[in-house]
């Protein structure tokens, strides 16, 4: 039966690369296809494949005599005749890259090392007079319980049959020269204008076979080899133009149009799990809905939403795991038979890191902004909500309210909600604070006088285990979280014993080298060997035990036993240098370059041929790929192929400059005529806007009406696609400074790094331009550009207002204001705390000092007195008449004021009194600023 040409339109974004992801862990499966990492330190299977491959001798006349045949004896009865072939290359269809076998003396070959699954197998050879013949099997399956599978006898056969067709993208544009794609396992390339060529098939192969069913019923049973297309992007739209299966058809078109999400495809677009995929058909020669046509989708992976018969349109659900997604429609219609439209692609899906939604609910509280975080990442602290008439009290896991949320150590690895607790203003409460004692931090907690406390998560501190919490730092009562309650502002103690296995830190000197980050590592255990640190001019040699860099370290074989510092070692790097040679092709020569490796190649002068025009220098001497100076790059020696065009008087050139974009080919034509619209160029993270007549971007040229009428070069527009960006300046006032990054630069919608607004000495942070007063600041959600001055004002000599007593456990009442003459305690610009308190039990207290006198005799310190350091902290001694030195330093003293209250807060140590008591939930030490 005669059969009818069919043209192959394919309308594509570039396709995701299954194929070449390999799996850095050996072998994976994707629904019949394989990645395969041929690394032999993996554990990848190691299963065996054998077979033989035949061919009828009577097709071997132009074959050396001396070739040898296997005994006829051992064949299948259905191939009797056949002898096997010695030389015939054969590979594995789904691991194009596993490496190819060639047959014996007997036609055999054996595969090993290989995963299990369903492959075929193919089988080429060429003869002496280059022709081809070439034999693809049925699926071959091999189990994972299967050491040694045998495959069924393969015959050659004549292979002269191309098939020949275009690529477009989703723009109706020939997608870029160069494009991968795979038929049999074999590679090939997309040349200019979206062209392709396939490797040669067996003369028995229609092209009906390898891209959709084959009409006629009758043989439906031939296989259905679909054209293999792998690349980096998604799939868009595929276009078939279907020819008829025999003379008396009607040829119609049918058109296969993709969405995903609602959205049209772009080579931005990724599949990703569970998507939403709308499929929709147009249709040219046929009515849709005449009587009689039905449609019938399917899919090798995925599901529909509905299974739809009839419809011209169906929702497919992508697939929950990577994999092969063919998606095909058989459409039925009297008079034209039975086609099968298909989407014959083999798509890897990857899965992206997710993101989850932090969300805050605060209740009957002022909003917070919901946080969008990788998984496994933390949340930023926003700042506390409000709610007249209630302290907020932190953030919770659960409604309940039972397991307070971390900040510095909570990570979120799904959308999750935290809930603000609330404590009513009235409500007489305390704070429990955890000294973790070197361990990880854990947050304190706002108590309701008289309740039991929620017990934490266990701290961590490396080379020890977490024994409890305990009531002093003796670590006597340990704390009972089920019976004990907090009646005063209090801390409790972490207990710590040796790990019998303990972990050690192990950090990374790079060495002028980029940051590398530290690992706690278990005693015993290995490092895990970090991602390569970088310095310019230099090659990493290898992380070393030693600064002198003797002893390298082996992330196999050596182990931790205590803490450590590796360091780098660099060597120069070696500059590698290619040629780069000019084929002029009958035109003046050029002369050649020596060009670092990775760098471009700098475009010559033009080269001049009597007779012709040139148009340009390509990779290939039949001028396919055209050579991007702005782009491409030299890895190797290399010669580029001058382009010629014969000269016609009133002929011009139009060249265009895709500014950095793909290269783009130039055209020659007659005067007054037009050109022709070209490929749309490509650059990454740019969209294109347009060819201009001038650099400036000044006019754009319309390809309809703008006429050629000489030499004529255009530029090239783009616009950005990176998402819209603002910058953070933080500026310091007068009399301090500012820690931290400023300026930063942020995305719509991100967050910046905290800054810190550091005062001077004899100064305080009062509050930044904008009004805001916390410190640290840390802006969130960015919506535009925000540039603040922190503002610092002079302490001054300020005195305690109508909070001014603190409590000795041992003496009593210390009123920091008595009345009784100008002796009250002063918050100063240069001594910070002097003057006098008055003590019920002890009499007066001296903050400043007025001799030499080192407190506690047995100690070297010469001056007394106490000031407040940078963190906020009172530092020093004061001094009783009666009861001696009280210590503002001590182990455990916390004593500390707040700069932007006044407020005292925490506890100082007297020697003979115990401990002075700044806060309490009747009193409070508090200048007046």
């Amino acid at each position: 039966m005669k059969k009818t040409a069919k043209k192959l339109f394919i309308m594509t974004s570039i396709l995701l690369m299954a194929i070449l992801a390999v799996s850095l862990l050996g072998c994976r499966i994707i629904e019949g296809f394989f990645s395969y990492d041929n690394d032999t330190g993996t554990s990848a299977p190691n299963l065996s494949l054998s077979g033989s491959i035949l061919v009828d001798p009577d097709s071997l006349s132009s074959l050396l005599a001396s070739h040898r045949y296997a005994s006829k004896s051992l064949l299948p009865a259905d191939l009797s005749g056949y002898v096997g072939i010695e030389g015939a290359e054969v590979w594995i269809e789904e691991l194009p890259d596993f490496p190819h076998q060639i047959t014996d003396k007997d036609g055999k070959y054996t595969f090993t090392g290989l995963p299990a699954g369903d492959f075929h197998i193919i089988s080429a050879y060429k003869k002496l007079d280059n022709s081809m013949m070439k034999v693809r099997s049925e699926p071959v399956v091999i189990a994972a319980i299967t050491d040694i599978a045998t495959a069924s006898a393969l015959a050659l056969a004549p292979a002269d049959k191309v098939v020949t067709g275009v690529l477009r993208d989703d723009n109706g544009d020939f997608v870029p020269a160069g494009t991968v794609l795979i038929l049999w396992g074999e590679k090939f390339v997309v040349g200019q204008e979206g062209q392709f060529t396939t490797p040669a098939l067996p003369n028995d192969v229609e092209i009906a076979d390898i891209i959709f069913a084959k009409a006629d019923i009758a043989v439906a049973d031939r296989p259905v080899i679909p054209v293999q297309f792998y690349s980096a992007e998604a799939p868009t739209v595929v276009e078939m133009q279907v020819g008829s299966g025999q003379d008396d058809f009607t040829p119609f078109t049918a058109v296969m149009n993709v969405k995903i999400n609602g959205q049209a495809v772009t080579v931005v677009n990724v599949i990703q799990n569970s998507d939403i995929v709308d499929l929709s058909l147009s249709l040219k020669g046929l009515d849709r809905n005449a009587p009689g046509v039905t449609y019938e989708w399917d899919s090798g992976r995925g599901s529909f939403a509905t299974y739809p018969t009839i419809s011209d349109s169906a929702i497919w659900l992508a697939p929950d795991t990577s994999g092969m997604a063919v998606i095909s429609v058989k459409i039925s219609a009297p008079g034209h038979g039975s086609f099968k439209v298909a989407l014959p692609l083999v798509v890897d899906v990857p899965v992206k890191a997710p993101r989850f939604a932090l969300t805050f609910d605060s209740g009957s509280g002022s909003s917070v902004s919901a946080q969008s975080i990788e998984a496994g990442a933390k949340a930023v602290e926003p700042f506390p909500p409000t709610l007249a008439a209630y302290k907020f009290a932190g953030w919770y896991k659960e409604a309940a309210l039972v397991n307070q949320w971390n900040f510095a150590l909570d990570k979120v690895t799904a959308a999750t909600t935290v809930y603000a607790r609330w404590l009513d203003e009235a409500v007489l409460t305390h704070i429990l604070t955890f000294s973790s004692q070197g361990g990880s931090p854990i947050v304190a907690q706002i108590i309701e006088s008289g309740t039991n406390a929620a017990e934490p998560a266990e701290p961590i501190r490396s080379g020890y285990a977490f024994a409890g919490w305990y009531k002093e730092t003796a670590l006597t009562n340990q704390w009972n979280f089920a019976v004990d309650t907090v009646t005063s502002d209090t801390t409790i103690y972490a207990k710590w014993q040796t790990d019998a296995l303990p972990y050690y830190r192990v950090l990374f000197d790079p060495q002028g080298g980029s940051r590398v980050i530290a690992q706690l590592i278990k005693s015993g255990s290995n490092v895990s060997e970090p991602a390569a640190a970088t310095k310019d001019g230099y090659e990493l040699a290898g992380w070393y035990k030693d600064l002198a860099l003797q002893n390298q370290w082996n992330f196999v074989t050596d182990t931790v036993s205590a803490d450590m510092t590796l360091y780098a070692k660099w060597v120069t790097a070696t500059v590698k240098f290619y040629r780069v040679t000019f084929a002029a092709q009958g035109g003046s020569d050029v002369p050649m370059q020596t060009i670092q490796s990775d760098a471009q190649v700098v475009e010559p002068a033009a080269p001049i041929r009597t007779g012709y025009v040139f148009a340009g220098w390509y990779k290939e001497a039949a001028a396919s790929n055209l050579w991007n100076f702005l782009a491409d790059k030299v890895t190797t020696d290399t010669t580029v192929y001058a382009k010629w065009i014969p000269e016609t008087v009133g002929n011009f050139m139009v060249t265009f400059n895709s500014q950095s974009g793909s290269a783009v080919e130039a055209q020659l034509v007659a005067s007054g005529a037009l050109a022709v619209a070209p490929t749309v160029p490509t650059l990454a993270s740019f969209t294109f806007a347009g060819w201009y007549k001038e650099a400036e971007l000044i006019n754009q040229w319309d390809f309809a009406t703008d006429a050629v009428s000489a030499n004529t070069t255009l530029y090239a527009k783009w616009t950005s696609n990176l998402p819209e960006q603002f910058t953070l300046t933080y500026t310091a006032g007068a009399n301090g400074a500012i820690t931290g990054t400023s300026p930063q630069t942020v995305v719509a919608g991100g967050s910046g790094t905290p800054v810190l607004a550091v005062a001077n000495t004899g100064y305080l942070f009062s509050n930044w331009s904008d009004a805001r007063t916390d410190n640290p600041r840390t802006d969130l959600n960015l919506n535009g550009n925000v540039s603040v001055t922190a503002i610092f004002l002079e302490i001054g000599m300020k005195t305690p207002g109508i909070n001014k007593y603190a409590y000795s456990e041992n003496a009593g009442w210390i009123n920091f204001a008595p009345t009784n003459g100008n002796v009250f305690v002063k918050l100063g610009s240069t001594s910070y705390l002097s003057g006098t308190a008055w003590s019920e039990n002890l009499g007066w207290i001296k903050f400043a000092a007025d001799s030499a006198t080192a407190p506690y005799g047995n100690t070297t310190a010469t001056n007394w007195g106490v000031n407040i350091g940078a963190d906020g902290k009172l530092v020093g001694y004061a001094w009783s008449e009666n009861a001696g030195w009280i210590n503002f330093a001590a182990a455990q003293s916390t004593a500390a004021i707040d700069m932007q209250t006044g407020a005292l807060s925490g506890y100082a140590w007297g020697e003979n009194i115990g401990w002075v008591k700044f806060a309490g939930s009747a009193y409070r030490v508090q200048f007046a600023l």
